[in-house]
């Protein structure tokens, strides 16, 4: 073994050790963020080829996955725009810039909760500028056929403020009948 592989596997698992640290680190930053899914870092053994019947030491490597099938912390609130992703999914948004600029699906991010208003234009916003995506509905109703796994079909979410409003009632007509006992 030369001083050379040596000093790489030191260095190789002091950086896999800070990478795991990292990772903790947050792990525990955003254990009271809305939505947040935690991740979790496994240590891999690395077993070099000698040459020539040399001893090389190796090394070891972490890799860092998020748990996206786990739940964070959710809180209720009375905003019914406010949305979280309950088990494994994640709410796709794209910017207001792309939005403008009809590039949103070249934009996509991916969000595990959103606090969302209609801005002035009715796009559900988040307070950070996120837009939320979606799919839109027939007008019968229902819910086209798009695979799960593309962004096929995503168009940013926009609210009609008009869509729900009626003409008030002017004119009742009433009619009751009471029992015998209550007369």
């Amino acid at each position: 073994m030369t001083i050379y592989s040596s000093l790489t596997a030191g260095v190789a698992g002091l950086l896999t050790n800070a990478h795991r640290l990292g990772s903790i680190s947050d792990n525990i930053a955003n254990s009271s963020t809305q939505g947040y899914k935690r991740s979790d870092t496994d240590f891999h053994s690395l077993v070099n080829k000698g040459l020539g019947g040399e001893y090389s030491a190796g090394g070891v490597r972490a890799t860092t996955q998020r748990l996206i099938g786990e739940n964070g912390a959710y809180t209720n609130t009375k905003n019914a725009t406010d949305i979280a992703v309950r088990g494994r999914g994640l709410l796709p948004v794209t910017t207001r810039s792309a939005v403008a600029q009809e590039t949103h699906t070249k934009n996509l991010l991916l969000t595990t909760t959103g606090s969302f208003r209609t801005d002035a234009e009715g796009y559900l916003t988040s307070t950070s500028g996120l837009v939320l995506m979606g799919w839109k509905a027939k007008q019968d109703g229902t819910m086209p056929v798009h695979p799960r796994d593309t962004t096929q079909g995503l168009e940013p979410i926009k609210i009609n403020r008009n869509q729900f409003l009626h003409d008030p009632t002017t004119k009742i007509t009433f009619a009751a009948k009471l029992p015998p006992a209550q007369i």
